[in-house]
């Protein structure tokens, strides 16, 4: 861009403008001599007054972008009232999708419902209104697989296969009872190993409004450092399989080793 022409302009055609903006007229100028934009008869570059190819001007473009950023989350709502003390239950609530920028400090994601599902609001919850991990006493550890654990106690892992596999009833909160079997003297030895021990957490559990879904995995029991190391011993020796209790039935059972000669012994004695 000519500054000559554009001061000399400016002089002719506005002989009484002010000496600050033929100032500020002469820095636009010298921006617009190093970029290469155009100044209209207002001094607007032609950045500022660009607009796309369907004719939206660039400030409304920008302005929709402020308004409109990153995704959407499937979040929970309240879908009536909800008084503190109130038990988290899947009838009080629905999802829905909302953009980011409209979620809370901490929203509950629909991902992390099973979580909170049974647990106590702290605090009243209007219907239509997105809930809140923080709307649950003790929300920083809730109701995850390590706050279960009871004291004294640690987490084990059975294997999928030892459990059922992809056909798996067992649910968190289930009540198993664990055989062990091993190689004996040529044959093999089954003998009950623990009896009654509390089921942590299944797999990966996914759950949404009317349905739970799980991926099939791991099952976690809450057992004793020296139980752990029994059933760690008799995994490396052989394997271990589990049996699903009633919830009712907490007595334990007496149970002898049986070999598969016993097994045998036994089937030809019943007929069988």
């Amino acid at each position: 861009m000519d500054l000559r022409h554009l001061c000399s302009s400016s002089t002719t055609t506005s002989p009484s403008l002010p000496l600050h903006m033929l100032m500020i007229l002469l820095v636009i100028g010298i921006g617009c001599a190093t970029t290469g934009c155009q100044l209209d008869e207002f001094g607007a570059s032609d950045n500022e007054a660009a607009e796309s190819d369907d004719g939206e001007p660039a400030s409304e473009r920008m302005a929709e972008s402020d308004t409109h950023p990153g995704g959407l989350r499937e979040v929970v709502t309240a879908t009536v009232d909800i008084s503190s003390g109130t038990v988290l239950a899947e009838e009080l609530i629905t999802t829905q999708e909302v953009p980011d920028h409209h979620l809370p400090t901490n929203p509950l994601l629909a991902e992390e419902l099973m979580i909170y599902l049974g647990m106590p609001v702290e605090v009243d919850i209007d219907a239509d209104s997105m809930l809140s991990t923080s709307h649950f006493k003790g929300s920083g550890s809730a109701r995850t697989a390590a706050s279960q654990i009871p004291s004294g106690e640690r987490a084990y892992f059975l294997p999928g296969d030892s459990t059922g596999g992809q056909s798996t009833p067992i649910q968190p909160g289930d009540r198993l009872d664990i055989l062990g079997t091993m190689p004996s003297d040529g044959d093999s030895l089954t003998l009950s190993v623990l009896q009654n021990v509390t089921v942590i957490s299944v797999g990966s559990c996914v759950s949404t409004i009317g349905d739970q879904r799980c991926i099939p995995g791991d099952v976690a029991v809450a057992v004793t450092p020296e139980e752990a190391e029994l059933l760690t011993v008799l995994r490396d020796m052989g394997s271990l399989t589990v049996l699903l209790r009633n919830h009712e039935d907490r007595d334990p059972v007496p149970a002898d080793p049986r070999s598969s000669r016993d097994v045998l012994q036994a089937l030809e004695s019943a007929g069988r």
